[in-house]
């Protein structure tokens, strides 16, 4: 028994030392979590969409940039941005009844209703042939744009 005390006695730093390290070895691994709480999982998602809602950052941060750069990335995207149309198939109907109304507001009505008929005829397959292609309303951005064969 004397030779424990007697060790206790002049080990007493090193006890405490030792003592202090397991406790706070035990406080660290008592704190942190047992696993990741990261909510977007993100392994192996090479040639998938993403899986989870948009990734947004809960806070704003401003990037620097001087107003040649936003110009010269301004200019850049509008001429090598690709254009994308929606089509929009509810304006045909209309546009074929609003021809028809103002073709036989027009004839004559002295004239051969035979004629009348194959005109109108004509006129809706132009019509047709023209809106299977597409009308692309004027904008000062598409104005200066390389034609559509290198898209």
């Amino acid at each position: 028994m004397k030779n424990f005390i007697s060790f206790i006695r002049h080990s007493h730093p090193e006890i405490y030392k030792g003592i202090l390290f397991c406790f706070a070895v035990t406080a660290i691994v008592y704190i942190f979590p047992k696993q990741g709480k990261f909510k977007y999982e993100f392994q192996n998602l090479k040639g998938k969409p993403w899986l989870h809602e948009d990734l947004i950052a809960p806070f704003d941060f401003a990037i620097k940039k001087s107003n040649e750069e936003l110009k010269n990335e301004k200019s850049d995207i509008i001429t090598n941005a690709k254009p994308y149309f929606k089509i929009d198939k509810s304006i045909f109907p209309a546009k074929k009844t609003q021809l028809k109304a103002e073709f036989n507001s027009s004839w004559d009505i002295k004239k051969n209703s035979a004629k009348k008929e194959k005109n109108l005829v004509f006129a809706i397959k132009l019509l047709d042939s023209i809106y299977t292609k597409g009308i692309i309303e004027p904008n000062s951005i598409l104005e200066n744009k390389p034609s559509a064969e290198k898209y």
